[in-house]
């Protein structure tokens, strides 16, 4: 699916960047290199996030932060890039929010808890796959 997004992406540049000068065009050329990087990010996020939710299935338990790197390697085929990094090669972390647990990462700006972190539920405190706000 990346591959499809890329295909495109010079000609969307050249066309965009027509009237643009070359600091636009190197502005254009990131944003669109940060949206497949999103994209790639969350396809590899869910794929770990199901791995631990089928191991969370019969064990219960959660990778630990100082396994994570190991745990994906060995759960995920990311093909060819490290599958214990996200899209920009900043290590997954696992957070915890009100008890509800989620895979994070820190987004292009590589600084966690900041405005562009990508995060995905891998499970409530109810031991549940959603993140549940029926108060």
């Amino acid at each position: 699916m990346i591959g499809a997004l890329m295909k495109p992406l010079p000609l969307t540049i050249a066309i965009g960047g027509a009237g643009m000068g070359t600091g636009e065009i190197e502005n254009l050329g990131q944003g669109a290199l940060d949206m497949v990087l999103t994209v790639k990010t969350q396809m590899e996020m869910r794929s770990l996030v199901q791995a631990m939710r089928i191991d969370y299935i019969f064990s219960k338990k959660l990778p630990r932060q100082r396994e994570l790197q190991k745990y994906a390697r060995d759960k995920i085929d990311s093909q060819g890039t490290d599958p214990a990094l996200d899209g920009w090669g900043t290590p997954w972390q696992i957070t915890k929010i009100a008890g509800d647990s989620f895979l994070l990462s820190c987004g292009p700006d590589k600084s966690c808890n900041t405005e562009d972190d990508i995060e995905q539920i891998i499970v409530n405190a109810k031991g549940r796959f959603q993140k549940v706000d029926w108060d």
